[in-house]
């Protein structure tokens, strides 16, 4: 069963640091945060660095609430007005665009990707 609905990330040592996000499957959205943060490769920089200094044990992923699919947006746009949450990038519910990638981002990602597809055709095989 899929947890559709508004998620947070949360430091435990400055709870004041959070990122709130949405997502239609909540394990796998945890997941993708986790790979990309051991992998040193989160699309939030603030994020990357914090667990970095703190380690994965500082964050806690809850999810706040539980919505339709296509209330996810309009959901997740309260929770980031009311907490104006330091980890997220954006403060604009599902949107990315205009956020430049720094060069070593995009390389990171690329070899993260590169690695990901490697290894997938090493199972398959």
């Amino acid at each position: 069963m899929t947890r559709c609905g508004i998620y947070k990330i949360q430091s435990i040592i400055k709870p004041e640091r959070i990122y709130i996000g949405s997502t239609v499957d909540f394990i796998d959205r945890r997941k993708g945060h986790l790979f990309n943060l051991r992998h040193n490769n989160h699309h939030s920089p603030k994020l990357q660095h914090h667990y970095s200094k703190y380690g994965e044990r500082d964050l806690k992923f809850s999810l706040i609430l539980s919505c339709d699919k296509d209330l996810l947006l309009v959901n997740e746009q309260f929770f980031i007005d009311a907490h104006s949450p330091w980890f997220n990038i954006s403060h604009t519910a599902g949107s990315n665009k205009g956020l430049p990638l720094t060069e070593e981002h995009r390389r990171n990602k690329s070899n993260v990707t590169r690695e990901w597809w490697k290894k997938r055709k090493e199972c398959v095989s």
